[in-house]
């Protein structure tokens, strides 16, 4: 059974953010979750794509709370993110986005 988020972004969340390029005033939006492995996946079905919780991008969000823009500095340079949402990824989200990194399984000969 899922747990509840209690309005954090942390490891294991689909986090929907704004991010606003501070030069260039352009706002993007993405869902993530923010996966505790270092492989990157998406997923088609929903657009989903996993973060790695060690990216930049994923130290800037962890921690932050819905609706509060947060000034940050990028790779790309700064930003200001805003945390749309915060939920629970579903089963089958989970399932789409791991099988492709899953290791290879051996079978017997």
């Amino acid at each position: 059974m899922a747990h509840e988020t209690d309005g954090h972004v942390a490891a294991g969340h689909v986090a929907e953010i704004e991010k606003e390029d501070v030069g260039a005033k352009r706002k993007h939006r993405f869902t993530f979750l923010v996966a505790t492995y270092g492989e990157t996946a998406s997923d088609p079905a929903s657009g989903l794509e996993c973060l790695p919780h060690n990216s930049p991008l994923a130290a800037a969000l962890l921690g932050l709370t819905v609706n509060t823009p947060t000034r940050v500095t990028l790779p790309a340079g700064p930003a200001v993110l805003t945390v749309r949402s915060i939920r629970n990824p579903t089963q089958p989200e989970l399932d789409r986005l791991l099988a492709p990194i899953k290791p290879p399984e051996f079978g017997e000969d």
